[in-house]
C-alpha cells in the first residue's frame, strides 16, 4: 500500500512548517522518500533543516518563483515550498548525487549506481528513474544514464531554477544541499508508475536544416543567418533584437523550435527547443541542444492551451497507468517555467488544471530550466515541456 501527502509553505512560518513536517511523518510511521522542491529565497538553512527531519531517501531542487501543490491548508498565498511523503513499506526507493563538473555523462552513471546501492537494488531496472539538475549539460546526463539502461525504463525529472535566471539554482538530496550537481533517484513503487510527457505546442509547417556553430548556438538555417529565418516564420517577432542582438526568452516562449523523435499513432512527436538569444551576428543561442544538421520545425502556442496542458499531461499518465481516482496515491509533475511565466497572473490556472484532472488527488510539481522524460518511445531532453507521474495504490 502507498500512502501519499503533499504539504506546502505558503508564508514566512518556516518552524510551523517544520512542525507539520514531523507530525505527518509521524502520522505515516515514516517515511520511505520524500521529494522536495521550493524557492531560492527561502534560504539554504531552511532546506538543509526540512533534509534532516525526514531523515528519508529524497531528491529534489529550487524551482522557479513558486510551486505546484494539492495543499490548500494554509493561506491563499503564492506556495514558496513544498514535499511529497511517501510511506510504501513494499517499495525500494534510493537517492545518488553527483558533482557535474566536466564530465556530467560520467557523474550521471556514477550517482545512478549509489542511488540503486541506496534502494538496495544494485543491478535491477526501477521503474522510474527520476533526476534534477543544474541547467546546462541535461544531453550528457541523459546519455551517461542511457549507457546503463537504455530506453527500457523511464528517465523523467527536470533542471533546477531561480527566481531571476541569476544562476543561484540548487539541488536536494538526503545527503544535503548541493550547486552543480546532479541528483537522481530510483523508484521501484509497490503500486505502479503511469506516466506522460509533452507539450501544448503544435507544428506550423514551416522548417530547416540548421547549421550549428555548436550545440547550442544556430547559426544558418538553409544557409541563411537563423535569427533572420525564425524572424521571419514567427511574423517578426524579433524584430527590435535582429540588428544589435539580446535576449528574446519571453519573446519566443510561443514559438519554439520542435526536432522530430517519432511518432505515436502517426502523429509525430517533437522535443521542444526554447531560443535564448540573438548574438551580433543573427545567430540563435538555445536552452537545449541540436546536432548539425537536424530539421528544425516551427513549432506554435498559446496562453489557453498552456493554462489546461497540465490537467491534460495529467489525464494521459492516468490513462496509460489505467487507474480510477481512487487508486492513485499522489502525483509528481514538471512544468516548464517559461511556459508558467508567460502566463503572468493567469498562473494559479495551471494547478487548477492539476486539481481538476485528479481531484482529491495529492501532488507537488516544480517549474523548471528544461525538462526530461520519455517520449515516442526515447529518453530526451527538451524546453517548454510538461511530465506527469502518477503513483497507484
Amino acid at each position: 500500500m502507498v500512502d501519499i501527502r503533499s504539504l506546502a509553505l505558503r508564508n514566512h512560518n518556516q518552524g510551523g512548517f517544520l512542525q507539520r513536517v514531523a507530525k505527518e511523518v509521524e502520522s505515516l510511521r515514516g517515511a520511505d522518500f520524500a521529494i522536495l522542491f521550493g524557492t531560492t529565497d527561502l534560504g539554504d538553512g531552511f532546506f538543509k533543516r526540512i533534509v534532516t527531519e525526514l531523515g528519508c531517501p529524497l531528491i529534489g531542487g529550487t524551482s522557479c518563483q513558486t510551486i505546484l501543490t494539492s495543499d490548500t491548508s494554509q493561506s491563499r498565498d503564492v506556495p514558496k515550498t513544498g514535499l511529497l511523503i511517501f510511506r510504501d513499506e513494499d517499495g525500494d526507493y534510493g537517492t545518488g548525487v553527483a558533482t557535474l563538473g566536466d564530465a556530467p555523462a560520467e557523474a550521471a552513471r556514477r550517482a545512478l549506481y549509489s542511488a540503486l546501492e541506496s534502494a538496495h537494488c544494485a543491478g535491477q531496472l526501477p521503474s522510474l528513474i527520476w533526476i534534477y539538475q543544474a541547467p546546462g549539460c541535461e544531453e550528457l546526463v541523459i546519455e551517461g544514464l542511457r549507457s546503463i539502461v537504455g530506453d527500457n525504463c523511464p528517465i523523467i525529472g527536470g533542471s533546477s531554477a531561480d527566481n531571476d535566471l541569476s544562476g543561484k539554482w540548487l539541488q536536494f538530496s538526503n545527503q544535503g544541499v548541493h550547486e552543480d550537481s546532479v541528483v537522481i533517484g530510483v523508484l521501484f513503487p509497490s503500486g505502479g508508475i503511469g506516466f506522460a510527457f509533452g507539450s501544448g505546442y503544435m507544428p506550423t509547417g514551416k522548417s530547416g536544416r540548421a547549421g550549428m556553430r555548436d550545440q547550442r548556438c544556430i547559426e544558418t538555417i538553409d544557409d541563411r543567418p537563423a535569427a533572420e529565418v525564425y524572424n521571419d516564420w514567427t511574423g517578426g517577432a524579433l524584430n527590435d533584437v535582429l540588428a544589435g542582438g539580446g535576449t528574446v526568452l519571453e519573446k519566443t516562449t510561443l514559438f519554439p523550435l520542435g526536432i522530430e523523435v517519432g511518432n505515436v499513432d502517426g502523429v509525430s512527436q517533437y522535443a521542444l527547443v526554447h531560443p535564448e538569444s540573438v548574438t551580433d551576428d543573427k545567430s540563435l543561442k538555445t536552452f537545449a541542444n541540436i546536432t548539425d544538421g537536424t530539421t528544425v520545425t516551427a513549432m506554435s502556442g498559446n496562453t489557453e492551451i498552456l493554462r489546461k496542458r497540465l490537467g491534460r499531461v495529467a489525464l494521459e499518465a492516468k490513462e496509460y497507468l489505467d487507474l480510477t481516482g481512487e487508486d492513485i496515491a499522489g502525483a509528481l509533475a514538471v512544468y516548464c517555467a517559461g511556459c508558467m511565466l508567460s502566463l503572468n497572473d493567469q498562473r494559479e490556472t495551471i494547478a487548477n488544471s492539476m486539481s481538476a484532472a485528479l481531484p482529491n488527488v495529492p501532488y507537488l510539481g516544480t517549474f523548471t530550466f528544461g525538462e526530461q522524460g520519455y517520449l515516442a518511445g526515447k529518453n530526451i531532453h527538451g524546453n517548454l515541456m510538461i511530465s506527469v507521474v502518477l503513483f497507484g495504490t
